[in-house]
C-alpha cells in the first residue's frame, strides 16, 4: 500500500500521463476496432496495424495534453468518464457485436429504462469495474507534473507534426477507410461515441423543426372506413410460419385464408429512422408531416396506441401509453401489448368520423430480455434462455424466447382481425410491419442496429402482412420483387380513399376493386 501510495504521489511529466493513459485506451477498448482492421484491410496487415497504433495513440495523447492542461481536474474527470463508457462500449462490442454509430447512438437515447435494465448484467459490471472504474481511478488520483507552456507546445507540435507524416505515408493504404468508415468509427473508443453523439444530436436538433407540410388532399367518399397499422418491434420475416418457416409461430394466421403476405425490406435498422420512414411518403432526411398528423389535418379520426417509443414527432389529441390504456379500461397493466387490442371495436364504433385510423406501435420482440414480452403462458418453446448476453453459448434457447415472441404477435393480429371483422357496417383493414429485423447470434451478432449497407439479412428482412374485410372496395396487388416501408403511407391513404398529391398509387399495396372491375370490363369488350 505504501508503495502504491508513493508511486500514486510521486509526480510524472504530463506528456508521459498522456502517452500511457492513450496506451491504455488502445488496449483495453479498441481490440475490437482492431479486429475490424485485420479481417477487412486490403493491404499490408501488419503495416496498417502498426500505423493505426502510432495514429491513435499520438492522436489521443495529443487530445488528453490539451484538456489536462487547459482545463486541469475537469479535463481528468471528463477522461475518466470516458475510459467508463468506453468500458461499457467494449463490452456490449464484444458480447452483441454492436457498433457506436449514429443509429446505435439513437438506440441507446431512445432506450427506456425498463429496456435499459435487461443489459445490466454480471459481465456488464464486471468490464466497467475492471477496465473503466479501476483504471480512472488511478488517472483522477496520478500526481502530474505539468511542465512549462513551451514543453507543452512542443509536446503537442510533435504529435501533430507525427500525425501528418503518418497520414501522408500511408495515403494510398488508407484509401479502404471510406469504404468502412461507419464502422469503424462506430468502434474507435471513445471518438464512436462522442462524435456520434454529437452528430445526433445536430440531427435531432434539424428534426425539431417544424414538419414540412404536406399538400391538402380530400376524401372521395363518405364509406364508414376503419384501417389499423400494425408496427411490430425486431420482427424477422424468416421466423413467421408464412414465411416458410419450418416452426409452428403462425398457427392462427395460418389458419386463415384471408391473409396477404408480401415479401419487405426495412429501410433501416433501428426503430426511430424506420419508423419515421413507414409514416412518410418519401424515405428523406428532411422532416416532412407524418401520416397521423395528415390524417388528422384533413379530417380523419386518428389514435395512437404504443408500448413503444421512437416516433417521429407527433401530434394528434390521442396518443396513448399502456398505463393509459389500462387506466380507461380499468384493466390490470400487465405490461404486454395485449393491452393494446383492447377496445378497438368499440373505439372504431363509437367515432363520428367516416374515417378511422389506428395505430398500434408494439413492443414484442424487443430484445435483449425476449422471454419477458409475453406472459408465461405464451412460453410454448421451452428451454428458453434468459437474455441476449447469457445465450452466448445457448443460442437455441435464445430462438425459442425469440419464436415465442413472434407467437404472441400472431394472437396479436388475429385478435384485431377477429375484432375488425364484428364491423359489418364498416370497411376495415389490418397492416402489420415490423420496423427492422433481429440477429439472433448469426455470426457472432445479435439485436440490430447493424448499418444497413452491411446489415445480415436477418435484421432488415421483415413480414409485412395486409388483410381486407370482405366487403372492402380493394384488393392487394401483386409484387415480384420486395417492396419496403415507404409503401405504408401511399397504401392507407388508398385504402381511407383520399385523393392528394402526396399519394404514389405505384407505391400502394392495394388497389381499387373498381379499377379492375373497368379493365376486366374494356378488356371484354375488346
Amino acid at each position: 500500500m505504501n508503495r502504491l501510495t508513493s508511486f500514486i504521489k510521486k509526480p510524472i511529466p504530463l506528456i508521459i500521463y498522456s502517452v500511457i493513459l492513450s496506451s491504455l485506451n488502445l488496449i483495453f477498448y479498441n481490440i475490437p476496432f482492431f479486429k475490424f482492421v485485420v479481417s477487412h484491410c486490403e493491404g499490408s496487415v501488419v503495416y496498417i496495424v502498426a500505423s493505426l497504433v502510432v495514429l491513435m495513440i499520438v492522436v489521443n495523447a495529443f487530445a488528453i495534453m490539451l484538456l489536462v492542461r487547459l482545463t486541469r481536474w475537469v479535463g481528468r474527470s471528463l477522461i475518466c468518464i470516458a475510459n467508463i463508457l468506453s468500458s461499457a462500449g467494449v463490452f456490449f462490442a464484444f458480447t452483441y457485436g454492436t457498433i457506436l454509430d449514429e443509429a446505435m447512438m439513437s438506440c441507446f437515447f431512445n432506450t427506456r429504462p425498463s429496456e435499459a435494465s435487461g443489459f445490466i448484467t454480471i459481465g456488464l459490471i464486471f468490464y466497467i469495474i475492471i477496465f473503466g472504474i479501476l483504471p480512472s481511478l488511478w488517472l483522477f488520483l496520478q500526481n502530474i507534473k505539468l511542465g512549462s507552456w513551451r514543453n507543452w507546445f512542443i509536446s503537442l507540435s510533435t504529435s501533430l507534426g507525427i500525425c501528418i507524416i503518418v497520414i501522408l505515408v500511408n495515403l494510398n493504404n488508407f484509401l479502404w477507410i471510406g469504404k468502412y468508415d461507419t464502422e469503424l468509427g462506430g468502434l474507435l473508443m471513445p471518438w464512436s461515441y462522442v462524435v456520434n453523439s454529437c452528430r445526433l444530436a445536430i440531427h435531432h436538433h434539424n428534426q425539431n423543426q417544424k414538419a414540412i407540410p404536406l399538400p391538402d388532399g380530400q376524401f372521395t367518399d363518405s364509406t364508414r372506413t376503419a384501417v389499423i397499422l400494425v408496427i411490430g418491434e425486431s420482427a424477422r420475416a424468416d421466423h413467421f410460419q408464412l414465411y416458410g418457416y419450418n416452426r409452428t409461430t403462425n398457427p392462427r394466421l395460418s389458419a386463415r385464408d384471408d391473409i396477404n403476405v408480401i415479401r419487405a425490406n426495412s429501410n433501416y435498422t433501428y426503430t426511430t429512422a424506420a419508423v419515421k420512414c413507414i409514416l412518410q411518403p418519401n424515405d428523406e432526411s428532411d422532416l416532412y408531416e407524418t401520416l397521423p398528423d395528415y390524417l388528422l389535418r384533413m379530417g380523419a379520426d386518428v389514435s395512437w396506441r404504443t408500448s413503444n417509443w421512437g416516433e417521429p414527432p407527433l401530434h394528434i389529441k390521442e396518443y396513448q401509453t399502456l398505463a393509459k390504456l389500462a387506466e380507461e379500461y380499468d384493466i390490470e397493466n400487465s405490461g404486454f401489448d395485449e393491452i393494446l387490442v383492447t377496445g378497438l371495436t368499440e373505439r372504431i364504433a363509437s367515432s363520428d368520423k367516416d374515417k378511422v385510423f389506428i395505430v398500434l406501435h408494439t413492443s414484442t420482440s424487443h430484445g435483449p430480455c425476449y422471454d419477458s414480452k409475453y406472459p408465461d403462458n405464451w412460453r410454448i418453446f421451452r428451454p428458453v434462455a434468459r437474455d441476449v448476453e447469457s445465450a452466448d453459448k445457448d443460442i437455441p434457447g435464445l430462438t425459442n424466447a425469440y419464436d415465442n415472441t413472434i407467437l404472441y404477435t400472431d394472437f396479436l393480429i388475429d385478435t384485431i382481425i377477429s375484432q375488425l371483422e364484428t364491423l359489418k357496417e364498416w370497411e376495415t383493414s389490418l397492416i402489420y410491419i415490423s420496423d427492422h429485423g433481429e440477429s439472433l447470434g448469426e455470426n457472432k451478432v445479435f439485436m440490430h442496429g447493424v448499418p444497413r449497407s452491411m446489415a445480415p439479412a436477418a435484421q432488415y428482412e421483415i413480414p409485412l402482412l395486409v388483410w381486407l374485410s370482405h366487403n372492402n372496395s380493394f384488393k392487394v396487388r401483386d409484387f415480384d420483387e420486395p417492396v419496403n416501408q415507404t409503401y405504408i403511407f401511399s397504401t392507407i391513404l388508398t385504402l381511407t380513399s383520399m385523393e392528394s398529391p402526396a399519394l404514389t398509387q405505384e407505391r400502394s399495396l392495394v388497389s381499387s376493386c373498381k379499377d379492375t372491375n373497368k379493365n376486366q370490363n374494356s378488356q371484354i369488350q375488346k
